[in-house]
Formats: structure tokens, C-alpha cells, sequence
């Protein structure tokens, strides 16, 4: 069988076999993440996907990496038992939760801690930064260490998505989602060390506002997110007290494999078919996949939130 590297660019690497299977991982530094696999039907249990698996991890640890990870829903079944022939330890990660926007906004003592007023705190879409405004945005970013490149931030809702500066205009919380089909992804909220509960309630409200200026409220019928943040923790737990309790989307999936020498020698490399704009086709391929858009960065998120 045929092997070919079609992307290979600012890390991220993908590797393709003439008969239609694919394989995406992004490597950063010494961690290689597995974005990505697909191997149709009448390919599989023939060793393809393990094959596509053992060509990317020999790329990543000739880049440098010592270990592969990867992050994935519990709807993806086959998932677990394909990475665990392949040596990789799995561990369960946080559910993924979802609210009804009617049910929310029918409640009206919920809808008025949604659409709360905080004085002196901006909440700006990333639409609307400036370069200084970007910069404090990434501070926050790293020193999360969720890893997002600009590539993956291209994939969030620019107008939905945002920061929230408090009354010295210091960044105190990102909160970045995605719309797509009247689903409201909420995919990162994170807030800076020791930043109070007021901030991320007042990030959730400007969010809201966001919502109702750029798209509309009634473009949302379903809003869903993993709930890890301290922050949001208690946030979803106020809601639920109030008598709005969430339903279980899925649960999530945290696998690591550790890089070694062994086993790679006779694997040969794929041929380079470098292809010019194949890693916008990979974002929306992961777009059809539920529970997935945005996966980039959810690998490194999950290696820190599980």
C-alpha cells in the first residue's frame, strides 16, 4: 500500500493512503497530538490505520517528540480498542453537558444571571482586538497551556468569541465557540489564576450579548460544553439549582503513548505529495464529525484537564 504526506506545515502533518485512508497529527515541541483518523469501511481490521498510526508517530519522533496523545469522545467506540492495540494508555476524561437555550431563557431568574450587568468589565469579541488586546489574549492562552495555534483560533466564531478585561483592562478570561446547524459549541473557557467567579459570570454575559448583537438569539436551540473550569463548575451547579439541570451528552477520552525507538525500523517514509490548502479541507472534514470541530486543541486541553 501507498503512503503519501499531503500536509506539512507550522506542525501539522497529515499522511495518506491512495485507497482513501487519512491520518492528521499536530506536533508541538516534544508532544505529538492525534487530531484525526479515517480509514472506510472496506479497509479496516486490514492493519491501515495502524500503519497510518505507526507512520506518524516515526515522523513526530524524528521531529523530536516523546509521546503521542490524543483526545476523543466516548461516541467514537472503536476508537479505545484501535489505540490500545497500538500501545496507547486510555483514561477518562469529563462529560460533555448540554442545555436547551429555551429552557434557560424561560427562567427567568436564570436569564437575568445570564444577562447580568458588570460594571467597569468588557467582554470584546476577537473580531475586535487590537494588537495589544491580542497579545494579553495569548497570555492568557499560554499560561493555561491550551496550546492553540492561530490556526486552530481561526476555527472559533470571531464575533461569538472573546476576552474579558476587567476595570483596569486586564485580561481576566477567554472564552472561545463555535456555531454551527443552531449548536452552540462552547469549546474554551479559561480564566486567569485566582480570577473570582464575578468575572466568569461576566464573561457568560457578555457571551449572551454576543449572541443576541451578531447572530441572534433564536440562532441557538442548543448550547454545549465539558465542564472542567472551577468557574463553570459552580456556574452550571447555580443554573442546575435554579432548576435547569443539564443532560449528559457523552463522556470524553484522554489516550498517551510513550515514544521509543523500537519497532520503526522498517517502516518507510511516506512519499511527500504536498498539497497547498488540504489543511482547510482537514478542518472541515472534522466539522462533520459530532462532538469533534475544533479538535486541535482539545488534545493538550484534555492532557491538562482530566
Amino acid at each position: 500500500m501507498d503512503f503519501y504526506k499531503v500536509i506539512d506545515k507550522d506542525g501539522l502533518i497529515r499522511i495518506e493512503a491512495a485507497e482513501g485512508a487519512r491520518l492528521t497529527v499536530r506536533q508541538e515541541r516534544d508532544a505529538a497530538r492525534l487530531l484525526s483518523v479515517y480509514v472506510p469501511d472496506d479497509m479496516r481490521r486490514k492493519g491501515t490505520g495502524s500503519a497510518l498510526l505507526a507512520l506518524a508517530e516515526k515522523e513526530c519522533l524524528g521531529r523530536g517528540a516523546k509521546y503521542m496523545e490524543a483526545a476523543f469522545s466516548d461516541e467514537q467506540q472503536e476508537i479505545p480498542s484501535f489505540l490500545e492495540a497500538s500501545g496507547y494508555m486510555i483514561d477518562e476524561g469529563p462529560e460533555m453537558i448540554s442545555f436547551d437555550r429555551k429552557a434557560l431563557f424561560g427562567k427567568k431568574e436564570i436569564e437575568l444571571m445570564l444577562m447580568e450587568d458588570y460594571p467597569g468589565t468588557v467582554f470584546k469579541g476577537i473580531g475586535e482586538l487590537n494588537l495589544d488586546e491580542y497579545k494579553a489574549m495569548y497570555r492568557i492562552i499560554n499560561r493555561l497551556g491550551l496550546g492553540l495555534t492561530w490556526d486552530d483560533i481561526c476555527t472559533f466564531s470571531r464575533s461569538l468569541s472573546g476576552v474579558l478585561f476587567d476595570e483596569k483592562n486586564r485580561p481576566q478570561v477567554v472564552v472561545f465557540c463555535s456555531l454551527c446547524k443552531k449548536v452552540l459549541t462552547i469549546e474554551v473557557v479559561g480564566a486567569m489564576p485566582k480570577t473570582g467567579q464575578k468575572y466568569v459570570l461576566a464573561a457568560f454575559a457578555g457571551l449572551v450579548l454576543n449572541i443576541i448583537e451578531n447572530a441572534g438569539i433564536n440562532s441557538v436551540k442548543k448550547i454545549v460544553g465539558i465542564v472542567s473550569d472551577p468557574g463553570v463548575k459552580l456556574f452550571v451547579k447555580k443554573i442546575a439549582e435554579k432548576g435547569v439541570v443539564p443532560q449528559r451528552d457523552c463522556g470524553t477520552c484522554y489516550a498517551k503513548k510513550e515514544l521509543t525507538d523500537a519497532g520503526y525500523e522498517e517502516l518507510e517514509q511516506p512519499e511527500d505529495a504536498l498539497t497547498e490548502g488540504k489543511e482547510i479541507l482537514w478542518h472541515k472534514e472534522v466539522h462533520t464529525v459530532r462532538n469533534q470541530p475544533n479538535i486541535g486543541w482539545k488534545v493538550c486541553w484534555m492532557n491538562h484537564k482530566k
